[in-house]
């Protein structure tokens, strides 16, 4: 394992960079993942996650909206949504309004483990 820093909000820090908030520990992958972009490329730490920031960008965020959310609640049917527990409805809720405003929030929902 290999650590690496990242500061308040997320983002990978030099590892000469003294006052970074956080230290965490990551896969050698996952190093060289990050290594194998150039030096000015913004990576976040969201989610558990490595993400290139320039991910982040409107246009990608609404096209992952659509693939990722959109796309599994359009294709379910009523009767589906309806053998949902309250519970699992309002996970469902709150994950969908969590994309609702991901454009605004730059921030990728996690899905609910059942709908995995």
């Amino acid at each position: 394992m290999i650590k690496i820093n990242i500061n308040k909000d997320g983002y990978v820090q030099s590892p000469n960079f003294p006052d970074a908030d956080i230290e965490i520990e990551i896969s050698e992958e996952t190093y060289e993942k990050i290594r194998s972009y150039p030096m000015k490329s913004n990576w976040r730490y969201i989610n558990n996650t490595f993400v290139l920031e320039e991910l982040m960008d409107d246009k990608t965020l609404r096209m992952r909206r659509q693939k990722e959310c959109f796309e599994i609640i359009d294709n379910r049917s009523q009767l589906w949504y309806n053998h949902l527990t309250s519970e699992q409805k309002q996970e469902l809720d709150v994950w969908y309004e969590e994309w609702l405003s991901v454009t605004e929030t730059h921030v990728i929902p996690v899905k609910p483990e059942w709908l995995k």
